[in-house]
């Protein structure tokens, strides 16, 4: 798992550089331009050709992301024990525990001791 988010991470790396926006929206011109244009049956369109590379190398760039995220995401949730996370859940279900966070008597977010009083509010 590690290897293959490795790989993805480095694959990634070296196609952050591959999109510009500036050319993406030249090359969109050109296609426009190279569509209205009335020898495009003679000589094609060979900016659509190249755009439509672009936007499959854009999604590309974007499907890599969102796996580095994900893969982020689910290593985090795994080195992270679930004791700790469930006692969590529960502190802030009840409202119990230290903390800065919404007081809904005082109507304003509060800084709280362990005991769950609020001590300064902002």
């Amino acid at each position: 798992m590690k290897k293959f988010a490795l790989v993805i991470l480095l694959f990634a790396s070296t196609l952050s550089f591959a999109v510009d926006p500036f050319e993406l929206e030249r090359v969109e011109r050109s296609c426009k331009h190279e569509k209205s244009s009335i020898s495009r049956d003679r000589y094609g369109t060979p900016s659509c050709d190249h755009l439509e590379r672009l936007y499959e190398l854009k999604r590309e760039q974007q499907h890599l992301r969102y796996a580095r995220e994900f893969n982020e995401s689910q290593e985090r949730i795994a080195a992270t024990p679930q004791r700790i996370i469930v006692e969590h859940r529960i502190a802030r279900q009840n409202g119990v525990g230290s903390g800065y966070r919404w007081n809904g008597n005082e109507g304003r977010y509060c800084n709280h001791d362990a005991a769950g009083y609020p001590i300064n509010c902002y």
